[in-house]
């Protein structure tokens, strides 16, 4: 415990590139897995988000000449607060169709972050 004490409070004196690792070195203690996304310039990302738009009218456009059923349905999308609504009513009832308390008591919940979906979710700021 007093070596993760002193190796804390050296950390603040670490540069830019010990930070990032010390920080990784962190997350991956918490359970988490670190993914660093691939930078490009602006403009290459937004041709690139053109082309997969392209590409996803194209295939749409096949799948409805061919006649191949998908899930996709050409129904308008709802407003984020009718699904918000729509998602509580759903978590509040168990399988009995009793309404059950909003809150969990869970027993192995992480002390930072907090878990979505198995997934576990920290801030920056968090640690």
């Amino acid at each position: 415990e007093i070596f993760e004490q002193v190796l804390e409070l050296g950390a603040t004196q670490f540069d830019k590139k010990d930070k990032k690792a010390y920080k990784k070195a962190q997350l991956a203690s918490l359970g988490c897995s670190v993914k660093e996304k691939q930078k490009m310039p602006f403009k290459m990302y937004q041709n690139r988000m053109k082309q997969n738009k392209e590409k996803e009218a194209k295939k749409l456009v096949q799948e409805i000449e061919s006649g191949v059923v998908t899930g996709r349905t050409n129904t308008p999308k709802k407003n984020s607060a009718t699904r918000r609504q729509e998602e509580y009513r759903r978590k509040k009832k168990n399988i009995y169709g009793k309404t059950t308390s909003n809150h969990v008591l869970d027993v192995d919940s992480p002390s930072v972050g907090r878990f979505k979906n198995g997934i576990l979710r920290i801030r920056e700021s968090e640690f």
